[in-house]
């Protein structure tokens, strides 16, 4: 009978634990809506005032000032679908963190103060961080740099979209070009280092082991950035275009897409970029590098208006062949500054 009483017991208490570990795990879901990392899906925001824009929705701390980047949003939208020519077809979520206490409880896989702002691999969700405001960052730069990633990732999967991290040269390259961002090396200061260092080891993923010590971003960011805009020039749009939209719909063989499209492989065109590099040091700082290569570039770019879709076909993502709204690749007359 005692030990009937015992197991009863036992069982009425392991019925309680399993009870509360149900209900509590519910409420912590719950509470991830509105205190936690599904912040941008939750209904209800405590703490944050919202902008509602045509293609946007703006999220940041009551009582602060919204810089005048983020009331722009829409316009920074097309002027990134120009650049990247992509659409972007899906409205995007723009969470202005007050402080890192809030950023870590929306992003809880990020530590450290690095990052200024961050874009879910679903291409929708942006958050910004305090570093901007700390730091006196342009939240333009910021903004339009963290939409070159949005816009692309949003013609990707979600598998797609977190390997594309991975060829960094060419996902930050290419987002750092978008906001022409002046908080990295000058451009005067890189071209000093290119004269001395090799930049192979800082271009290439596979080679990064033969740097004699960690990888400086503030000067790989801009080389990645000059390094995109001299396949753009050297190669022309058309054939640089093809490329990403390759490497973004399958990452794990961008290598074999650069040398198809290129006709070398990245060893000898990194070694090409260089010289352009260093050969650049005449021309004005404010300059793009690609610029140099201007009667190249005008050689080799298709006319303006030239597409890979049928007009009497629905419009489809050129990543993924998704329909999506307005999807078009449009080959412009000059190169994008």
């Amino acid at each position: 009978t005692r030990m009937r009483i015992g197991i009863t017991l036992a069982m009425n208490w392991w019925s309680r634990i399993r009870r509360g570990a149900f209900y509590g795990g519910v409420l912590m879901f719950l509470m991830a809506f509105p205190y936690g990392p599904l912040f941008p899906w939750s209904p209800w925001k405590p703490g944050y005032e919202h902008l509602a824009l045509q293609r946007a929705d703006i999220y940041w701390p009551t009582g602060a000032v919204l810089p005048d980047a983020y009331r722009d949003f829409d316009a920074l939208i097309a002027q990134t679908e120009r650049f990247v020519e992509l659409d972007c077809p899906h409205r995007i979520t723009v969470i202005e963190c007050g402080t890192w206490t809030q950023f870590r409880r929306m992003m809880p896989q990020r530590t450290g103060h690095a990052l200024a702002a961050v874009t879910l691999a679903t291409g929708a969700e942006i958050y910004v961080t305090p570093k901007i405001d700390e730091k006196r960052l342009d939240h333009r730069e910021f903004l339009l740099h963290e939409l070159g990633h949005a816009v692309i990732n949003q013609h990707q999967g979600l598998l797609a979209a977190y390997r594309f991290t991975a060829i960094d040269w060419l996902a930050e390259g290419l987002a750092v070009a978008n906001g022409q961002q002046k908080t990295y090396l000058s451009r005067t200061e890189v071209v000093e280092r290119a004269r001395v260092q090799p930049l192979w080891p800082i271009i290439d993923p596979d080679r990064r082991g033969e740097l004699t010590g960690p990888i400086d971003m503030r000067f790989a960011y801009p080389v990645w950035r000059y390094f995109n805009e001299y396949l753009m020039a050297a190669h022309g749009r058309e054939t640089y275009q093809r490329f990403l939209l390759a490497a973004a719909r399958d990452p794990g063989r961008w290598r074999s897409e650069f040398e198809a499209a290129f006709g070398r492989g990245m060893r000898e065109e990194i070694d090409a970029f260089q010289k352009t590099l260093v050969a650049s040091q005449a021309t004005t700082a404010s300059t793009p590098i690609a610029s140099i290569l201007a009667p190249v570039m005008m050689r080799t770019l298709s006319p303006r208006g030239a597409q890979i879709f049928g007009s009497d076909a629905p419009p489809k993502s050129a990543i993924t062949g998704v329909p999506t709204a307005a999807a078009r690749w449009v080959i412009p007359e000059s190169l994008p500054r």
